[in-house]
């Protein structure tokens, strides 16, 4: 003798809540992997350019302990450091 239900198959019911809560998620996590993608290919280039001019300022001398930029960096500090003495 065969059962009544035995022929359904099984369907896990999911409360709508809780399926609204997983595509939220999932929309969230999906957008914040693009959003990084997206950034990442837009400014990397420009690191990559600020870098290479950081550099080729340094190896220039500029920003050296007796440089321009860092001469004026040790100029501020000395007048601050005997301002406060």
């Amino acid at each position: 003798m065969a059962t009544r239900g035995a022929a359904r198959s099984s369907v896990v019911a999911i409360p709508l809540g809780t399926a609204m809560s997983v595509v939220a998620f999932l929309a969230v996590v999906v957008w914040k992997v693009w959003d990084h993608l997206s950034t990442a290919a837009e400014y990397k280039p420009l690191l990559r350019d600020n870098i290479d001019q950081f550099l080729a300022l340094y190896k220039g001398g500029l920003l050296e302990s007796d440089g321009v930029i860092r001469g004026l960096f040790n100029d501020l500090q000395l007048k601050i450091s005997t301002a406060k003495n």
